[in-house]
């Protein structure tokens, strides 16, 4: 409230469900990021933030070599680099690698370090965004911000609210008589829970009754078990650009930008169906094997989507590294790539065959029939 005007970069995105875990700025459970501007086109490549940890707290700059990257993008976190040096606050300037900085206060006083932060660092660095003409290549206007702060607070109230049961639907049902239903709200009020619900409730074949009082009270039903039924169930939009290329398939470009056919959703759900039949028939110690690896890529991605919020990337080598997490793969790429500047993508499914192979190294991998090396 002292500072009305400042303006930083909010959580946008929900995953992995982070949003609705009460992580409403950027971070997890373990820090808090406060970054000041946009930070790059690209994969979040460029950012001036403060961190907030356990032990200690930081001003992070960071800033990598990338293709959109112009001379007054490294003059300007050159010079915040230098006047950040300048100063006499901080304990402790750590560097990693050619660009990026860590410079640790001397104290670990939040109001004042973040007081700091805003009336001198940002100053500081909107007087060199508008020397070198960058204004509106970082700033975060005014409405942006707004509009993501109202999306927080939104699901901070209807956090609350299922916390406390408040109900969705209306009061007055007739609930023998209703064919059509219509969850209604804004985003983060439980309608895609709900529905769930509802799925895996008709599945167990419930009185249309009791299905009707168990969501309209919000009740927490223990025997419902949502997960279960993730892998079986897809949410479409029926509009006039959803056609059959969608739902059933259809030729679209791929990630190296030739056409191929691609299935559509109800093709997908087909395709998982008689997988979930070829599923029943393994042997136990298969299905072992698969859960373990499914539980241990679960805990690697959420480790790698940890270290790219904070650190923009997950090294693989000294040159190589992730730099995004995808519904079904991780994509990555070297700093001195001349070609698949996109990045290559190493799929989830993929990965799971060689560890189901047992493959330990890249000539495990050639000896593959259907993985390429």
């Amino acid at each position: 409230s002292l500072h009305p005007s400042f303006t930083f970069v909010t959580r946008v995105q929900n995953n992995p469900n982070r949003l609705a875990k009460g992580f409403w700025f950027l971070g997890n459970e373990n820090y808090i990021f406060v970054p000041l501007y946009n930070r790059g086109t690209l994969n979040m490549t460029k950012t001036i933030g403060l961190v907030v940890r356990d032990n200690g707290i930081y001003i992070e700059i960071v800033f990598r070599d990338m293709p959109e990257e112009t001379s007054e993008d490294i003059n300007f976190h050159e010079e915040m680099i230098e006047y950040l040096r300048s100063l006499d606050v901080f304990s402790n300037i750590e560097q990693r690698g050619d660009k990026k900085y860590f410079f640790w206060f001397e104290n670990n006083d939040l109001k004042n370090n973040l007081n700091f932060y805003i009336t001198q660092v940002k100053n500081k660095a909107d007087v060199l965004l508008k020397k070198y003409h960058l204004e509106d290549k970082y700033m975060i206007s005014d409405s942006t911000f707004q509009q993501n702060m109202k999306r927080i607070e939104d699901y901070k109230r209807m956090s609350m609210q299922m916390n406390f049961g408040e109900t969705m639907m209306p009061t007055t049902i007739g609930l023998n008589k209703i064919k059509n239903i219509i969850l209604y709200g804004v985003p983060g009020v439980g309608k895609t829970h709900n529905t769930n619900k509802f799925i895996s409730l008709i599945e167990k074949e419930i009185s249309q009754k009791e299905l009707f009082e168990t969501i309209q009270n919000n009740e927490l039903n223990t025997t419902v078990n949502i997960d279960d039924i993730q892998d079986r169930v897809r949410f479409v939009t029926f509009h006039q650009s959803f056609g059959y290329e969608d739902f059933i398939e259809g030729f679209r470009p791929n990630e190296d930008g030739n056409i191929e056919l691609q299935d559509g959703v109800f093709k997908q759900l087909s395709k998982q169906a008689q997988k979930n039949i070829e599923d029943s028939q393994k042997n136990s110690e298969i299905i072992s094997e698969e859960l373990k690896f499914e539980k241990a890529l679960e805990n690697f991605i959420e480790k790698i989507e940890n270290d790219i919020e904070q650190n923009e990337v997950y090294p693989l080598t000294d040159n190589v590294y992730i730099f995004e997490v995808e519904d079904d793969a991780f994509r990555y790429k070297g700093d001195n790539w001349t070609i698949h500047s996109a990045g290559i993508r190493m799929r989830f499914d993929v990965l799971k065959k060689l560890y189901l192979a047992n493959v330990r190294s890249r000539q495990d991998i050639k000896r593959q029939d259907d993985i390429g090396g």
